[in-house]
């Protein structure tokens, strides 16, 4: 049994300028204030096509491309948004993470067997 998961999490402000830039994006309210936000390749594709390069790291991240990455530091402007990856099979696997506020990435891109998922979402007030 295996499990994946990509998705974007960001507080209510950023969410909703993330929203009028990517309306197709299927909002999920965690606390009423932090909104997750599912993705796949599909919404990626649509998005930021033809820029799917995939980045170049060490990480095992699945959707994070050159393309998205910068769609989510536009999005950022004025705001803070994390990036979350999962990938288990097994009980083998692990867990990546990015966070970007007002542009910068203040968490660059993370790859672990696990706990960089929570890192991510301290930094988001979590």
């Amino acid at each position: 049994m295996g499990h994946y998961i990509q998705a974007i999490v960001a507080p209510e402000s950023t969410a909703r300028r993330l929203l009028d830039r990517w309306p197709e994006l299927s909002a999920r309210t965690h606390n009423g204030h932090h909104i997750l936000f599912p993705i796949d390749a599909d919404l990626i594709d649509a998005k930021i096509a033809p820029d799917t390069t995939l980045q170049e790291t060490d990480e095992t991240f699945m959707l994070l491309t050159v393309g998205l990455r910068r769609l989510l530091a536009e999005t950022s402007e004025d705001g803070i948004l994390a990036y979350i990856e999962t990938e288990y099979f097994g009980g083998q696997g692990g867990q990546g993470a990015m966070v970007i506020q007002d542009g910068q990435e203040i968490m660059p891109p993370e790859w672990s067997e696990s706990d960089t998922i929570n890192k991510a979402l301290r930094l988001l007030g979590l």
